[in-house]
């Protein structure tokens, strides 16, 4: 609940990638993932700081949370977006399988009553809010009819 972070520089793009590889193989082959701007990322060098541990954990619960209430053989997207004051965004959309209330999307243990058949036990997103808060970023999530949208504003430092 309270851990003691240990926040270091960190290449964004590694992060990003090493949470994508900790995704279960099943949920990775289950859509089709866009991931346009990982390599411009990765050229532009932009570090976070970051506790690694714990912001993969809430990367990796995103991604499998993208995966696990998309359709079979739907797109799920990744898109980074540089802001004004040294700030990158992360934007992961995807189509969801269920009406969602988004007055109750991130509480502990909420889960859709269109998504009671998918395996989990409704602690994913509440796990990226409290990492999130306790690194100080900026997250939020929100769910239109079935286009499901996440979004984490980093703040960078130097590069590279």
């Amino acid at each position: 609940e309270h851990p003691k972070l240990v926040l270091r520089p960190q290449p964004l793009a590694d992060l990003l990638e090493a949470s994508l590889h900790q995704v279960a193989p099943a949920l990775l082959q289950k859509v089709i993932w866009q991931l346009d701007d990982l390599d411009t990322c990765r050229a532009a060098g932009y570090q976070v700081q970051a506790d690694t541990t714990l912001l993969q954990i809430a990367l990796r619960n995103l991604f499998e949370n993208a995966a696990k209430y998309a359709p079979a053989d739907s797109e799920v997207v990744l898109r980074l977006a540089q802001h004004e004051n040294n700030k990158l965004s992360l934007t992961i959309q995807n189509q969801c399988s269920a009406a969602v209330d988004n007055n109750l999307l991130g509480q502990r243990f909420y889960r859709a009553a269109g998504h009671q058949d998918v395996t989990g036990s409704g602690l994913g997103l509440s796990i990226v809010k409290r990492i999130t808060q306790l690194h100080r970023l900026e997250f939020n999530c929100t769910c239109s009819g079935h286009a499901f949208k996440a979004n984490i504003i980093f703040n960078l430092t130097d590069t590279l």
